[in-house]
């Protein structure tokens, strides 16, 4: 049996801390927080779990909007390739703080690498998150 990102990643609560700890450090980073600034951070981080959750081969209760329509306003307001990688930077960081394998971690961001025409507004794609096992 394939083992999925979502269960090499340690499941629903290792995701969550993943996800607690990247707000923490992107709400202290100067070259991505004022994206935040305007942004209830309680819900985004949920919605944010819930689709990493469901894109890495977990259950699947994201409800949230497509990835272009969820940030094409930070678009409209500078956001690019540039703070695209700052996020994944502060992913990257997040999970190896909490001892996600490098192996994992290389795995989970070719997959992030994938969704940044679509976060940037470049690409769609026609429904929810993409399934991903490895």
């Amino acid at each position: 049996m394939n083992e999925t990102l979502f269960d090499r990643m340690g499941g629903i609560d290792a995701i969550t801390d993943v996800v607690e700890l990247l707000y923490r450090k992107v709400l202290r980073d100067d070259r991505v927080a004022r994206f935040f600034d305007d942004a209830d951070v309680e819900a985004q981080s949920q919605l944010h779990r819930n689709f990493l959750v469901a894109v890495l081969g977990g259950p699947d209760n994201y409800a949230g909007r497509t990835l272009g329509a969820a940030h094409s306003n930070l678009v409209d307001c500078g956001l690019g390739d540039y703070h695209f990688d700052v996020m994944n930077e502060l992913f990257t960081d997040a999970m190896l703080d909490l001892d996600v394998s490098s192996e994992t971690v290389s795995d989970v961001m070719t997959l992030m690498e994938r969704l940044r025409g679509e976060v940037l507004g470049r690409t769609t794609v026609s429904s929810g998150p993409t399934r991903e096992s490895s």
